[in-house]
């Protein structure tokens, strides 16, 4: 018999093993210096301790402040709306080069939309260097003033003019005025008598005085209560005399 012949079994192809997409690098997140972190518990949004205050302390804090930056505060929440209406400190600038219209329409609107309930305790306006605008401006304020009791009035650069102190006032206590005579090249005549029987403080800048008949000016002799007068760079009309009675 033929030998048998020997099967040897083929070897098995071994199954491709499958390709694992590479692991991604994981990189640990960087430790932050105390100093930022810092910085960043300072940033972060913490309780509004202001506005919490109540009204009088808000309103003394924007007392500090012209009556623009005063208005500008209604943006920035709900509390602050109307605060700026209750102002007894009104401080009415225009140190800017736009016209004054601008300033006049602000000064307008926001007069109208003020408190009307709150007396006014003092105001500092300093008008634009415009004196047709400012003569029916300053008649305006002073007129809007004296209604709501003023106590402490100081214009500076003040266009003059008769009727912007034809009003009377039983609580005016002090008043100062700055005359626009270096700016406009014309004399400001101060009235011979102003109603004003609490008033304390005058004080008188670039004005000139009107004398009567017998030749002396008397423009404080309705003032029963002054206590201090100051007069810098005044003068008398004609070069005649001021007399101060009281």
């Amino acid at each position: 018999m033929a030998p048998s012949k020997q099967i040897t079994p083929k070897p098995k192809t071994p199954k491709k093993q499958q390709q694992l997409a590479p692991a991604k690098k994981v990189r640990a997140p960087r430790k932050q210096p105390p100093a930022m972190k810092a910085n960043q518990q300072q940033l972060s949004p913490g309780p509004d301790i202001i506005s919490d205050l109540s009204d009088c302390i808000l309103i003394h804090i924007l007392s500090f402040m012209d009556a623009q930056e005063a208005v500008q505060t209604c943006i920035l929440s709900k509390r602050w709306i109307n605060v700026w209406k209750k102002l007894h400190t009104l401080t009415l600038l225009d140190y800017s080069e736009l016209s004054g219209k601008l300033f006049e329409h602000f000064v307008f609107k926001f007069l109208s939309l003020r408190d009307d309930q709150t007396d006014i305790h003092s105001i500092l306006l300093h008008p634009p260097f415009l004196r047709k605008e400012c003569n029916k401006l300053v008649y305006h304020i002073l007129k809007y003033a004296f209604s709501h009791h003023v106590q402490h009035l100081l214009i500076n650069f003040i266009c003059f003019k008769s009727n912007c102190f034809s009003f009377s006032s039983s609580t005016l206590k002090s008043l100062e005025l700055t005359s626009d005579h270096l700016i406009s090249g014309v004399i400001s005549i101060f009235p011979n008598s102003l109603n004003f029987p609490a008033l304390t403080t005058l004080s008188l800048s670039y004005f000139t005085f009107f004398s009567n008949e017998d030749g002396c000016a008397e423009p404080f002799s309705t003032f029963n209560m002054l206590n201090t007068l100051i007069i810098h760079h005044c003068q008398v009309l004609h070069k005649r005399h001021l007399c101060i009675s009281n």
